[in-house]
């Protein structure tokens, strides 16, 4: 089912398929069962409770920021078994964001590319050089999700 599913997806555009996944599983969680059944689903097997800082998290592994960038999913990624998710920087007027196309699928890599603004990318090269891939000489971060 998932390979179907999977093939028919990317067919689309990812940034729209992104959002239609995202308000499909928003439409599912509405319904108390189908809910319960996605958490049972997706809990971490050996789910160890967190604590650093004196904050606590259900389990470690958490979701960085961007991928649900104006916090419309919060309930439904904690569904899927996140034990934290980063939104990100919360300004008082919406931002536009980077220049279209930023998502990319790398099939062969079963993975996502989200590509980031140049200036962002420059004052993280100082900061974090081992984590900066070179493309045709130009610094490039990126994040990649397993598909």
């Amino acid at each position: 089912m998932y390979k179907i599913l999977r093939s028919v997806l990317f067919w689309f555009d990812p940034e729209k398929v992104h959002y239609f996944s995202m308000n499909s599983l928003k439409m599912l969680c509405k319904v108390g069962f189908i809910k319960k059944w996605i958490c049972s689903s997706f809990k971490p097997k050996g789910n160890i409770p967190y604590s650093l800082f004196h904050i606590q998290f259900p389990n470690k592994v958490g979701l960085g920021a961007g991928f649900d960038k104006n916090a419309k999913y919060l309930t439904e990624l904690e569904t899927l078994g996140f034990g934290f998710v980063e939104i990100g920087t919360v300004t008082p007027k919406p931002q536009a964001g980077n220049d279209k196309p930023r998502l990319f699928r790398l099939p062969k890599d079963k993975a996502l590319e989200l590509k980031d603004s140049q200036h962002w990318t420059d004052s993280l090269l100082l900061k974090y050089p081992h984590k900066i891939k070179m493309n045709n000489d130009r610094p490039m971060v990126q994040t990649l999700l397993k598909l």
